[in-house]
């Protein structure tokens, strides 16, 4: 838990520092940056393949198999191969890079170290890869284009996530027959479109308002720091939940209720002080970025962000709990499916893309709640 709870810390604190030092720094850089980092998240997502819920939930279940990791390295392979080409003739700036960055994720394996609760191993790999990431991206930009910067940082932090697994992907790679793992696919499919819904609300929405103005597509990142900070507690829940609650009964785990609600009401007052530091800090407000402006739009924000931590909760651990796992994907595919449409259709501007977000997770939670009773508790009963 300890392990995981520093890393979702330095998930949210890395952002809150690079993002004010580009924006001060390198401010006609912002929407460059956060088209990178965000096309890199999504496109990561998606070659994933829905290997980080499923996969840590296979193995946390001791249903752990050679087939299906050969399989879902073969599909990776064919998704980053549809994903190099898009990007090679699509983006031609920095698509050539960016695809190769991408090979990475193909031989991503944390959801193996999930599954067994290795979160210590995860912690020393966060620490050998994304610490040096910001450093080396604050260092190198003083001498080259912080594009470039980027995309060099990315390259090293994939190259040396490999590099720390080496071992373990030989044997990976060297065992099973990825035919006889195909039975898997089917489900991998439900995860894969869920998780790419709720990184294209989280990170990839700088992938869909390519028509937006400079202004709004460099604000946007700034202001969404919020809902990004929000999210990363509210994973923490899952990520040690889902594989602990894998393997236990409904009627075990009443006496965790109390703490569950009492960790979500100082989760609401971490939000409360977050809130007041960013509208409330001269100093921020003056010498960083301006979110005084942004007012309303914080307020979405800070609501999806605390909704999101719910939808956490009754997501992956919860149907988890009910053997229904797949069925909290429904959700947020549909959500993410409307959020997809209303940004690139009906937005406009950085309120319209708050407000949007709040429908997303208002969606999730609604549609969760339903499958959680429908298919769950009310089988039990």
């Amino acid at each position: 838990m300890i392990s995981v709870l520093i890393m979702k810390v330095q998930n949210m604190i890395i952002p809150f520092v690079l993002l004010p030092y580009i924006y001060k720094y390198h401010n006609e850089h912002v929407a460059d940056y956060a088209w990178l980092w965000g096309s890199y998240l999504f496109y990561n997502t998606v070659i994933d393949f829905g290997a980080s819920v499923l996969g840590s939930y296979v193995i946390a279940r001791n249903k752990f198999s050679f087939d299906f990791i050969k399989m879902l390295f073969v599909l990776r392979l064919a998704i980053w191969l549809g994903i190099a080409l898009l990007l090679v003739f699509g983006e031609r700036q920095y698509g050539v890079f960016l695809a190769v960055i991408l090979v990475f994720s193909v031989f991503n394996i944390s959801f193996y170290y999930q599954g067994r609760l290795a979160n210590a191993v995860l912690l020393k790999q966060d620490m050998f890869t994304k610490v040096p990431y910001v450093l080396f991206v604050v260092l190198i930009s003083q001498y080259i284009s912080l594009p470039r910067a980027v995309l060099l940082g990315l390259f090293g932090m994939g190259l040396m996530k490999v590099v720390l697994n080496i071992r373990l992907l030989r044997v990976f790679t060297s065992r099973g027959r990825a035919y006889h793992g195909r039975g898997y696919i089917k489900s991998l499919f439900w995860f894969a479109g869920s998780r790419t819904s709720s990184i294209a609300a989280a990170e990839g929405t700088q992938v869909f308002i390519t028509g937006f103005s400079e202004g709004v597509k460099a604000d946007f990142p700034m202001v969404q720091l919020v809902y990004k900070a929000s999210q990363n507690i509210g994973t923490v829940v899952s990520q040690v939940l889902t594989p602990h609650w894998s393997n236990k009964k409904p009627s075990e785990l009443k006496h965790a209720i109390t703490r569950i609600v009492c960790a979500y009401i100082l989760v609401l007052l971490l939000y409360f002080v977050l809130w007041c530091v960013l509208k409330y800090s001269s100093w921020l407000n003056t010498n960083v970025f301006s979110f005084r402006i942004y007012s309303q739009e914080l307020l979405f924000f800070f609501g999806a962000g605390f909704i999101s931590n719910l939808n956490v909760l009754l997501g992956f651990p919860a149907h988890g709990l009910f053997q229904i796992l797949d069925k909290a994907n429904l959700g947020v595919i549909v959500g993410g499916v409307l959020y997809i449409i209303g940004v690139s259709i009906f937005c406009m501007d950085v309120y319209d893309l708050s407000l949007t977000l709040l429908i997303f997770e208002s969606t999730v939670l609604v549609l969760r709640l339903f499958t959680l009773v429908y298919y769950g508790i009310r089988s039990v009963k």
